[in-house]
């Protein structure tokens, strides 16, 4: 059974640029809110009165030290 994603914690910070490969400029200005998952894997929605810009789940960085 393959692992589905679901937030564990969300972190609003001020907006910084474009989360998904299909922009939605509306979405641009506000907040980017960033999910995590428990296995560590990231999602980022850029949120501006009430339009979204949702990116995917990324797999964490892994560290090579």
């Amino acid at each position: 059974m393959a692992h589905r994603h679901q937030p564990t914690k969300t972190y609003v910070r001020p907006f910084f640029g474009p989360v998904a490969a299909r922009e939605n400029r509306a979405a641009h200005g506000n907040v980017c809110v960033i999910d995590t998952c428990s296995c560590g894997a990231e999602r980022r929605t850029n949120r501006n009165q009430g339009h979204l810009e949702r990116g995917t789940w990324t797999a964490p960085e892994r560290s090579t030290t």
